[in-house]
């Protein structure tokens, strides 16, 4: 009758003859080239599903992205229609900060899950401060200022319209 013996490590390094490579197999040696490229490969796949995990979140949250875009939508449109001075325009900005802050919080409240949050605080930001002044200066002649902060606002409301589109024809992955 034959016997099997299984070993352990430890057995194997008390009995004579036995030596460990005979127990575990040998490694083989890495590629640096495979790994960073596998590497990148799961970055890239991480990404991806930030990107779906991003978008199937504000699908959820498509009323209230709406709503704050028809906010600073009209905002500006109150600003570029102005013909007078400032006092009127830092009232209006500052209830439309707060009330684009209000619904910010109702959109993501602790900023993580929504790819416009920063565009929106951009915006905010800009009706608040630049916008304004931009406008006052153009209504006294000088163009330029309001020019490019209506180019970057238009950037801007290119790409949320752009991710909401397609934030509207994800899977809202639940």
């Amino acid at each position: 009758m034959r016997r099997v013996v299984f070993l352990t490590a430890i057995g194997a390094a008390l009995l004579p003859g036995w030596r460990r490579q005979n127990i575990e197999p040998e490694r083989l040696p890495e590629d640096p080239v495979l790994a960073a490229m596998a590497s990148a490969r799961w970055r890239e796949h991480l990404a991806s599903e930030e990107r779906e995990r991003k978008l199937a979140y504000d699908r959820r949250k498509l009323e209230d992205h709406r709503a704050a875009l028809a906010i600073l939508r009209s905002a500006r449109k109150s600003y570029d229609g102005a013909n007078t001075r400032q006092a009127r325009m830092e009232n209006d900005a500052r209830s439309t900060v707060a009330e684009l802050r209000q619904l910010a919080l109702r959109i993501d409240r602790w900023g993580v899950n929504s790819n416009l949050l920063d565009d929106y605080a951009a915006m905010s930001f800009s009706l608040g401060n630049d916008y304004p002044r931009a406008r006052i200066a153009a209504i006294g002649g000088n163009r330029e200022p309001l020019a490019e902060l209506q180019s970057s606002w238009d950037a801007r409301e290119a790409k949320i319209v752009a991710w909401l589109d397609e934030a509207e024809r994800a899977d809202d992955g639940r």
